[in-house]
């Protein structure tokens, strides 16, 4: 009797210390990991496979993503080391020099289309030194504002840069960060703009990751919007500069989430 009792405890301390290496296996790679790296794979999933997980699961994963993101940035790396007793992961750099197109992107806050018949001559002019072949501001103008930013920057852009979903294919993928130009979905169409930095918003009652976007077009005008990070479909670089900075973790507020930049 006392040893089938034996048996049974060493089997059964055999599968939890089985079950104790794998969870620390798991949590090892997860902070081996630039949290960064695993929120962006996270945001990119197709919406046919995030449409299989639980909406209570989807929405814990998301939580717990931010939360890795928070620590790994507020959290000085050799503390994170000596705490957890894993492989840290170095701090993204912060920018060492302002970036030129962001420069640029501030300038020109405020430009807005004009209603009615007549339009803005600074938007006919973007256009004319774009090559456009037309001559107003009632046509989607975010891939305008990003084309004209960058081209006064001396950065390269795209044939189509009237293309807001283009855009996607410009640059270099990088994670989400500060400058990245951020591509989205919406009805009807696409979106682009820089990032600014993100919070976790509040959303049909739910938190949700949501980015900080400056972009022209967004509500006739250049400012700077709330955008959902599940319209993401792309955030991309210029091809050889080198990418600097990292999250920018904002304060949530109360401004309204914006739906569609058309």
């Amino acid at each position: 009797m006392f040893q089938t009792l034996l048996d049974r405890g060493r089997v059964l301390a055999r599968a939890h210390s089985v079950q104790l290496a794998a969870i620390g296996a798991a949590l090892s790679t997860l902070f081996a990991i630039d949290p960064t790296v695993l929120q962006a794979a996270w945001q990119s999933m197709p919406a046919e496979l995030r449409a299989l997980i639980p909406a209570n699961v989807s929405l814990w994963i998301t939580g717990v993503l931010f939360g890795l993101v928070v620590l790994a940035r507020a959290v000085p790396q050799p503390a994170v080391t000596q705490r957890l007793g894993v492989l840290a992961v170095a701090a993204a750099p912060a920018p060492v020099a302002p970036l030129a197109w962001m420069t640029v992107a501030a300038a020109k806050l405020g430009i807005r289309e004009v209603a009615g018949s007549k339009h803005n001559p600074t938007i006919l002019a973007w256009l004319k030194l774009l090559g456009a072949w037309w001559a107003n501001d009632e046509e989607p103008w975010c891939g305008t504002y990003v084309a004209i930013c960058l081209k006064e920057a001396g950065v390269a852009i795209i044939k189509h840069w009237y293309r807001a979903k283009a855009w996607a294919e410009w640059g270099v993928a990088v994670t989400p960060r500060f400058g990245a130009l951020l591509v989205f979905g919406r009805e009807g169409g696409g979106h682009v703009g820089f990032y600014l930095g993100e919070a976790m918003r509040m959303v049909r009652g739910k938190r949700v990751l949501c980015y900080r976007v400056r972009g022209g077009n967004q509500s006739n005008m250049v400012c700077d919007t709330w955008i959902e990070a599940s319209r993401l479909i792309a955030s991309r670089w210029p091809t050889g500069v080198e990418v600097t900075g990292g999250i920018v973790l904002l304060d949530a507020g109360a401004e309204p989430i914006s739906r569609n930049e058309a």
